[in-house]
């Protein structure tokens, strides 16, 4: 699992995890995730400080691929970036980041982040989160085409995202299944 914490001590940045998990119930820290600043200087600020805003990640073939936000000052919206890993822990980003950036009006006009992308037909589907100026967060989608950018992620991520919203929605309902007709449902414990 791929996770982001912050400390409760003041003027410290969010870092970024690998955890790994016999059961998926009990979790064990491996690795805090590491990578250089892009060579554009869109993300100087938060590799700065140290700061990593992970989004989703995938691996093909031995190749993690993830999308990412990061902010050029203090003060800039966020905007995403690709990067890719050979060892899922030291991170190089694509070299024409940011990938996706904020826009000077509209819903997203405070910031992009918490890319997810999947590969549908020739095009990458990245689906984020956009901020606007008044605080409203929504989910954005921009399709980009394959030949252009060119990391290769894994053909089957839509089903991968598929598996994962299936097993989420089963976790919502855990608690609101019966057990009917004799059929018996188990679910692990989620704490």
């Amino acid at each position: 699992m791929y996770h982001r914490g912050a400390s409760k001590q003041p003027n410290t940045q969010a870092k970024a995890g690998m955890a790994t998990s016999p059961d998926g119930i009990h979790w064990t820290k491996t690795a805090m995730l590491s990578m250089q600043p892009s060579s554009s200087g869109w993300d100087a600020y938060s590799r700065s400080t140290g700061a990593f805003n992970i989004g989703g990640v995938m691996n093909s073939d031995g190749t993690y691929v993830m999308g990412y936000s990061s902010i050029k000052t203090q003060t800039s919206p966020s905007e995403i970036g690709f990067a890719s890993s050979s060892d899922g822990v030291n991170w190089t980003p694509y070299g024409e980041n940011p990938v996706i950036t904020y826009r000077s009006s509209g819903w997203d006009n405070a910031g992009v982040g918490r890319a997810m992308t999947l590969v549908v037909g020739k095009e990458y589907y990245v689906y984020y989160d956009g901020q606007q100026k008044d605080g409203a967060f929504r989910i954005g989608l921009v399709k980009l085409p394959m030949a252009r950018y060119p990391i290769q992620f894994p053909s089957n991520s839509l089903a991968l995202v598929a598996s994962i919203m299936l097993s989420i929605a089963l976790l919502v309902l855990q608690r609101k299944l019966r057990a009917r007709d004799g059929l018996t449902i188990v679910f692990l414990p989620t704490k």
